[in-house]
Order: C-alpha cells, then structure tokens, then sequence
C-alpha cells in the first residue's frame, strides 16, 4: 500500500509542480535608461499589453536590487532580505494576477489587444512622502466611437519609472462637442 502511494505521489508531482506560476525572475534583467521618461514607459507598455503576455511586461517592473535600494524599512524595522524578497515577490504575484484579470475582463467583452490602436496616454504625476508616482492611462481606439483605457501606477525609483500596480481596464465611450453654431 505504502509503495502505491509513494508511486502515487511522485505520478502527480510534474502536475503540482506546473500548476504554480514561476517566479518573477529579474536578476538578469538590466535598467533601461528609457525608462526615465515616464511617456517612454506608456508608449511602449501599450505595445505590451498588446502582445497579451506578463513576458511582454517585466521588462517594465523594477529589478530586485533597485527595489531593494528604494524601499523604505523604517516603519518595519531593518528587514532581512529574504522578507524584502518575498515583498518584492509578492508585488510581482499581484500585478500578475492584475494582468491576468485583465486579459480575462478583455476576453469576456470581446476585446482584441492585438487590434487597439493607440491614442495617447494621460499621466497624472503626484509625489507623497518623498515617493514620486503617476497614473498611468493608455487610451487605445477600438472603434471610432468606443475606446479602451488601460491604467496602473507606476512609481518613480533613481529617476527611472517602473509599472508597479493597480493594473485595469475599461472601456468608454468619447462623445465629440458639437460646434457653437450647430447648437
């Protein structure tokens, strides 16, 4: 009996495995000095949501070591690094889950990433106890009538932004003001 369930768990183990998502692995990603415009970071983080992959987007979430450096321990007292880790990681799990509730909100409304043209991006930029972070929202055309916005917050860390969470989507629709005379 004993053997069954030993060949019976080492059976399911590729299954248990798979079913978790990987690691948000940033070590061999560099800091982009493009990255310092924050309207650099909109354009090309449109092209990413296009593309539908949380691959496309991590180019766009801060490194370990430069989140390191930037938070603020104070408040908790000096932390390990294996908890600064699992706080980084876990800033990485939510924006993931964000994207995924975002495509899955797409699929639901019939919404092809893929064929939105992009319109223009609004940032609203606030500083608040010596963080600097933006609002983010690409505006994207679906039809000439309706058009799609993509939001999150982006934060600024040694002068470069970084897409950090509150990741969504909405769709609206743009009514054009009628002239004066047509009044």
């Amino acid at each position: 009996m004993q053997r069954y369930l030993i060949l019976c768990f080492f059976a399911c183990l590729p299954i248990f495995t798979k079913a978790q998502a990987p690691a948000l692995d940033t070590a061999q990603l560099q800091v982009n000095d493009s990255l310092k415009n924050i309207f650099w970071l909109a354009d090309s983080s449109f092209r990413a949501f296009k593309v539908g992959s949380f691959e496309a987007l991590k180019p766009f979430f801060p490194p370990f070591r430069v989140y390191r450096k930037y938070i603020d321990t104070s408040d908790a007292g000096d932390q390990s690094n294996y908890t600064q880790f699992l706080k980084y990681q876990s800033l990485g799990y939510n924006l993931r889950s964000q994207h995924k509730k975002l495509l899955k909100s797409a699929k639901k409304t019939k919404l092809k990433l893929n064929k939105l043209t992009y319109d223009r991006a609004i940032c609203e930029i606030d500083s608040a106890d010596g963080f600097v972070f933006a609002y983010v929202s690409l505006i994207g055309i679906k039809t000439e009538k309706r058009k799609i916005k993509i939001g999150y917050v982006a934060v600024r860390m040694f002068y470069h932004w970084y897409m950090l969470d509150e990741l969504k989507i909405e769709s609206f629709s743009e009514e054009k003001k009628k002239p004066a005379s047509a009044r």
